[in-house]
């Protein structure tokens, strides 16, 4: 079977990659042409444990 191996090197602290990747506010700005929106729990700033974010939009 067929293996995909896929290694992302990322000149950062581990503490400010950490942030982007639960950052909602990033996710909005990454997805602006398909009109996605937090509408309901985290709606802005960092995702947190035990917190849920609702996304509405289109996902291509």
């Amino acid at each position: 079977m067929p293996q995909l191996i896929l290694d992302t090197v990322i000149k950062a602290p581990l503490t400010i990659v950490f942030d982007l990747a639960r950052s909602i506010d990033l996710h909005m700005y990454s997805t602006k042409k398909t009109g996605e929106k937090a509408i309901g729990g985290v709606t802005a700033g960092l995702s947190r444990l035990l917190r849920d974010t609702c996304l509405s939009g289109i996902s291509l």
